[in-house]
């Protein structure tokens, strides 16, 4: 991972209290919208309110690849990172956030193969979290805002997020050894491995291929077929 941050200021502390003294306490309620459920701030309201009071301040994006294996098989994913300098044109201070490029809207899994555009608008969705590690913000992002109870909401999308790479990967194993189980004609392996999904679980794995299901059509049918005829003989 390579960027180019050169000559950053060394900071005196009381330069850092200020910094988070000011930015924590700028009130953004007006700042949030809601779309799909989720809340939000735009990185351009960010950007103003920072320039406004810090007009020296500078940011710089770059992002790493990483290849892994997805819901189709090998795919690439994409972590965007954002350095973030505050300055009074004096003193500098800067730190530093990441973000995968991810699905948003209820889907928080990290996007396969994303586009340049994915990756455009992770970046600048970076600039808002690390704004946040400042202070600005950083009650939309926070464990309890105004007193409420609740999760951290990047750790929701991180918990979630496992979750669901959790339950494909479960998916495809038992997938895989119904593929195999076809191809060696072994039938009581393959029931074995569906029968212990759930109900919820066997109905993703039988979904039309074109739909993200697992199985191509010869092979529900032969599983179907075979699951009937270990049923009926455990009558």
């Amino acid at each position: 991972m390579e960027n180019s941050l050169e000559n950053i200021t060394v900071r005196p502390p009381e330069f850092a209290k200020e910094v988070w003294d000011v930015l924590s306490n700028v009130d953004v309620k007006k700042m949030i919208k809601t779309e799909n459920k989720v809340e939000f701030i735009t990185w351009s309201q960010i950007w103003r309110t920072i320039m406004g009071i810090y007009p020296n301040s500078r940011h710089e994006f770059w992002v790493e690849r990483m290849q892994s294996v997805g819901d189709d098989g090998p795919c690439e994913t994409v972590e965007t990172y954002c350095s973030l300098t505050i300055s009074d044109g004096d003193h500098s201070l800067t730190r530093v956030g990441h973000l995968p490029v991810m699905h948003f809207g209820g889907r928080f899994r990290s996007v396969e193969n994303p586009t340049s555009r994915e990756i455009s608008d992770s970046k600048w969705r970076c600039l808002v979290k690390t704004a946040a590690l400042f202070g600005l913000g950083l009650e939309l992002w926070s464990a309890a805002a105004e007193g409420g109870q609740g999760t951290n909401p990047e750790q929701k999308i991180m918990d979630h997020a496992k979750l669901k790479s959790d339950y494909r990967m479960n998916l495809w194993a038992a997938a895989i050894v119904i593929k195999g189980a076809f191809v060696e004609e072994v039938p009581s392996v393959a029931v074995e491995a569906y029968v212990e999904l759930s109900d919820e679980e066997k109905g993703w794995l039988l979904l039309a291929e074109t739909k993200g299901g697992y199985l191509t059509q010869a092979e529900k049918s032969w599983l179907k077929e075979q699951h009937y005829l270990e049923y009926k003989a455990d009558e």
